[in-house]
């Protein structure tokens, strides 16, 4: 009995050796990897589209006749506002955590409109119709080239700043009226380009976090008047000199943008 005992004594403890082994070479379980949320990237090139609408602050005009021409100077403004549409491009470069800078151009068709008149006086203060001055400005499109300051307060947000320079093409035209009409008048009719510069700011939002961005910004332009002084149709030795100032627009506008 003594030997049948002894032998299940060893059976056992090999037995639970060999479990024990068993147990320690089962692998142990571990989770797989999450993989890390993709931060969104605004460093890249993107083109997009926008559209909203513009006004002119008041430009002043004037008409300074001959000094022979017995006519005191006449002057008035001119304002306008319509909508605006275009195009815009640029490259956003990500310089700390939540720092951006940039650069951007644009393009926008518009048409800022305006006329204005005024009764030509003569020497002594005397009105006769049908003498009369008029002046106006017809604002064809806008463009810019700016560079551009943003932080980035979510990782899918950004608040910039903008500026810049700006150029516009802009047709003038004007007409300086004297006793008995035309051909006893001056007139004028040009199209220029004008150069100047814009500011302003705004906000981008990628909603889907992918290459879609959407805008909202605020620019405001600022150029050089224009002038132009022509001759007396039946009096061309008689210089009437035109004058348009500075233009400032004011512009809000949408934008919806592809970045690459």
């Amino acid at each position: 009995m003594k030997t049948i005992a002894i032998a299940v004594a060893a059976i056992a403890t090999l037995i639970a050796t060999r479990a024990s082994a068993a147990d320690l070479e089962s692998p142990v379980y571990k989770p797989p990897p999450v993989a890390p949320v993709p931060t969104y990237s605004w460093t890249g090139f993107y083109v997009g589209l926008d559209g909203g609408g513009a006004w002119a602050a008041n430009q002043s005009v004037s008409d300074v006749a001959c000094s022979t021409c017995n006519t005191f100077p006449a002057s008035g403004s001119l304002k306008g506002s319509g909508i605006i549409g275009g195009i815009y491009a640029g490259y956003n470069f990500i310089v700390a955590p939540t720092w951006l800078v940039g650069i951007e151009g644009d393009w926008s068709w518009t048409r800022l409109n305006d006329t204005t008149t005024a009764p030509q006086v003569n020497g002594g203060g005397v009105l006769a119709p049908p003498q009369i001055n008029s002046w106006s400005r017809d604002v064809k499109w806008l463009a810019s080239l700016r560079g551009r300051v943003g932080v980035t307060p979510t990782p899918t947000t950004l608040l910039y700043v903008t500026g810049g320079a700006a150029w516009s093409r802009t047709d003038y035209s004007a007409q300086d009226i004297f006793v008995g009409g035309c051909p006893n008048c001056a007139l004028t009719a040009f199209g220029q380009t004008n150069s100047g510069y814009v500011v302003g700011g705004g906000g981008e939002w990628a909603p889907w976090s992918n290459k879609w961005i959407l805008r909202a910004e605020y620019v405001y332009y600022h150029f050089n008047g224009s002038s132009s002084t022509v001759g007396i149709i039946n009096g061309p030795t008689l210089p009437i000199a035109f004058s348009w100032g500075d233009l400032s627009v004011h512009e809000v506008r949408g934008g919806v943008a592809y970045k690459f």
